[in-house]
């Protein structure tokens, strides 16, 4: 944690990464339980959003740390 943010604001950060992180896991949910189109339009779409989700999920490790 940056110990120059108040409480406050590294909770308001946090609050906002999970956010982020809520809407890339619903996404992926979305194309899993309603796929569209072929199956290669379904893998790259389901590619993107799980690499999504991913690296959202890294990024807020150096909120929590």
């Amino acid at each position: 944690m940056d110990y120059d943010k108040t409480l406050d604001e590294e909770i308001s950060e946090i609050q906002e990464a999970l956010k982020s992180i809520y809407e890339s896991y619903y996404s992926l949910y979305n194309i899993v339980t309603n796929p569209i189109g072929n199956y290669s339009s379904f893998r790259d779409n389901f590619s993107d959003a799980s690499s999504d989700l991913s690296n959202k999920l890294d990024s807020i490790s150096y909120l929590l740390d």
